[in-house]
């Protein structure tokens, strides 16, 4: 027996509220569901690694007295590169229109140095006198680019084998106040009459190490 048109408008009016009432109750279970696709952490990270590097730079690295002779009256003659060329016994020296002359060191790596120095030969090898000597002494040459044992007397270089103190902290740029951490070596010879040298160059080896 067919249904009639009644029974069959209220079938398909239930059927739509069926559908109706299904697509509200998946909406709301979508609204109340955890977002997706987004990052789990809102922190990031930069890495920037700076190696601590020890460099040590020679701006000036010779000092020239010029050609020399010895006192003819006097025992001995000294010569000093920090005084002008009429100081001292440097005006028995010509062609030295540099003098006052130094070697100037400078610290130009990342980190705090010791530095210490040695030299090719003694005075008495160097002059062919056993009474001879070679003396050195430092100055700071901007702030107090030497924080610790500055070595600012005159020394005597007796032995060429043996390490000499220079500077046992010798500061970064950023360390000594954004100023070039340099310090002023200074040389002097301490002569005997008649020694002589036929033109062989003093060699000084500046080393370092990280403090």
């Amino acid at each position: 027996m067919g249904l009639s048109n009644s029974v069959l408008m209220v079938l398909v009016i239930g059927v739509l509220t069926l559908s109706v009432l299904g697509t509200v109750f998946n909406l709301k279970s979508l609204g109340s569901a955890e977002p997706i696709g987004f990052a789990s952490s809102d922190t990031g990270t930069v890495t920037l690694t700076i190696a601590q590097t020890a460099s040590l730079v020679l701006d000036d690295d010779t000092i020239d007295f010029g050609t020399c002779t010895t006192d003819s009256i006097a025992s001995f003659s000294t010569y000093n590169s920090s005084v002008a060329s009429g100081g001292e016994n440097n005006s028995l020296c010509s062609n030295n229109a540099s003098l006052p002359d130094s070697m100037t060191i400078r610290n130009a790596g990342g980190i705090d140095i010791n530095v210490s120095m040695n030299v090719s030969m003694n005075g008495s090898t160097m002059f062919n006198s056993d009474s001879s000597k070679w003396y050195y002494q430092l100055t700071n040459g901007g702030g107090t680019s030497c924080n610790q044992s500055l070595q600012n007397i005159w020394t005597a270089v007796d032995d060429p084998l043996t390490d000499l103190p220079v500077c046992a902290q010798l500061l970064t740029y950023s360390r000594n106040g954004n100023i070039n951490a340099t310090v002023i070596f200074n040389f002097g010879a301490h002569v005997a009459m008649g020694g002589y040298n036929t033109g062989s160059p003093l060699q000084v080896i500046f080393e370092a190490t990280a403090v």
